[in-house]
Order: C-alpha cells, then sequence, then structure tokens
C-alpha cells in the first residue's frame, strides 16, 4: 500500500477526513485514481528519528560543613575572614 499526502484542500477517503498535507495509506488501484484526479500525490520518505545524545550533568559541587571534625578545632578559635578592604573605606576614599 502506498503511502500518499493530500494535495487537495481536504479528501474524504475510507470513511476519514484528511486535511490538506495529511498522510496515509491508499490500495494501489485508488492511489493510481486519487494521483490523476489531482487530489494525492506520492508522500516523500518520512524523515528518519535522529539519535538523541544523553545528557551530561555536572557533578554536585562539595559542601563545606560547619561542624567540627576534632577536639581541636572546637578549641580552635573561629578564624575571621579578612577582607583587604571594607566598604567603607573604599567610599572614603572616593
Amino acid at each position: 500500500m502506498p503511502e500518499l499526502i493530500v494535495t487537495a484542500r481536504e479528501l474524504r477517503y475510507a470513511g476519514k477526513t484528511h486535511l490538506n498535507g495529511a498522510r496515509f495509506d491508499a490500495s494501489e488501484k485508488d492511489a493510481r485514481v486519487l494521483k490523476a484526479i489531482g487530489k494525492a500525490d506520492d508522500a516523500p520518505p518520512a524523515p528518519t528519528p535522529v539519535r538523541k545524545v544523553a545528557e551530561t550533568v555536572a557533578p554536585p559541587a562539595p559542601v563545606e560543613t560547619t561542624e567540627p571534625k576534632s577536639e581541636q578545632d572546637l578549641l580552635a578559635p573561629p578564624v575571621a575572614r579578612s577582607f583587604p578592604y571594607r566598604t567603607r573605606r573604599l567610599k572614603a576614599e572616593d
């Protein structure tokens, strides 16, 4: 059974209404008649499916815990982060 594509605005075939551009299968005899009266034409080959590549996901970033690791860490004072400039100093220099 050849696969046809509707070239008319609409085509009623086998109890169904096919709109322009729709693909459908017809018998050999019906295909010849539909092509001869200009209602249908041979359908182009169907596009081949594209193989999808698996998506890669970045590994999760390591999470820093604030829990002490040993007794030494419990006794040590917390380390303060120091920045070379503070916001006030930068505003004052402007």
